[in-house]
Formats: C-alpha cells, sequence, structure tokens
C-alpha cells in the first residue's frame, strides 16, 4: 500500500508521516527532501521558490516511485506539497486500489483558535489584498472543488501562491 500525504505549508504532513513510520514502520519519501537534493545536486536550475515548476518536475519522478513500490509490493509513505489535485489521472484502477490519498487541511475554527501560531510558523512576504486589510500575512481560503475538503480551509503560507491568487 502507497499512502499520499499532501496539504498546504504547516499542516503537519511530516509529523503524521513520521507517526506512520513509527507506528507500521512503512518507510516514507519526503518530497521535500527529494526537491533540495535535486536542487542542491544541480540536477535542476530550479529554486525552493518555483513552486509550480517544481511540482511539474517532481511529480513525474514521484509518480514513478510510487508505481515501482505498488509493482513490488512494496508499502510507501509519500507526504509533501508537490502532489498535484489531479493526481488519480496518472494511475489505472490497479494502482489506484493501492493508493490511500490524505490531503490535511485546517478547520476555520481551528485557523481562528491557532491564528497567532499559524503565523508564526509561516514565511509568507507578500501580502494579499484580502490579507493585508485583515493585518494579516497569510492566505486563508477555500480549497478548490474536487479536493476532497469540504466545508474546510487551506492555509495557504506560499508567497507565490498569494501572489497568484485572484481574490
Amino acid at each position: 500500500m502507497v499512502v499520499l500525504i499532501t496539504g498546504s505549508s504547516h499542516t503537519g504532513k511530516t509529523l503524521l508521516a513520521q507517526a506512520l513510520l513509527n507506528k507500521y514502520q512503512y518507510p516514507y519519501l519526503s518530497i521535500d527532501l527529494l526537491k533540495m537534493g535535486l536542487i542542491r545536486s544541480g540536477n535542476t536550475n530550479l529554486t525552493p521558490a518555483d513552486d509550480q515548476d517544481l511540482e511539474a518536475y517532481l511529480w513525474p519522478i514521484v509518480r514513478e516511485i510510487i508505481k515501482t513500490a505498488i509493482e513490488n509490493r512494496q508499502n510507501l509513505i509519500v507526504e509533501g506539497c508537490y502532489i498535484p489535485s489531479d493526481w488519480k489521472g496518472d494511475f489505472s484502477d490497479e494502482y489506484l486500489n493501492e493508493i490511500r490519498y490524505f490531503c490535511l487541511v485546517m478547520s476555520k475554527n481551528y485557523i481562528k483558535q491557532h491564528f497567532s501560531d499559524i503565523k508564526n510558523s509561516c514565511r509568507a512576504t507578500i501580502f494579499c489584498a484580502s490579507a493585508r486589510s485583515a493585518g494579516r500575512r497569510i492566505l486563508i481560503k477555500r480549497p478548490r472543488a474536487g479536493d476532497g475538503a469540504d466545508g474546510q480551509f487551506f492555509i495557504d503560507c506560499a508567497p507565490q501562491s498569494i501572489k497568484n491568487t485572484q481574490m
């Protein structure tokens, strides 16, 4: 079985993957570690700030790792922000039957109660008009249709995402 864990920055993806590793002894792949290895080794000219390009670059690699794990009947946890929302389209039913997908989100109530902690852990430096008028440095937004997070909200701490979001 392959477990995919995705979600916005600071939602606890790595913490959950580590807990699953400890409980089930399933190895896990951090897409962020893969990203930094490829960047630091010079295998790409992308930088950590190139979120959209990184997803397009990393996903084909991660997708084939997932397929190989399933074909070899190996358990694997994959966690990171670079799993596209349409990821299912890259797998046949044979593969999908072996994949469990989790998208971590924070409820609106949780965000309100823990806003200071969330803000302090984010590194967003670009303000959108809506966030600026509220005196906040992060964007709270509803997920896109099909993300499977009805009634939940995403915290988006990525400056690139905030800059490109239409409010």
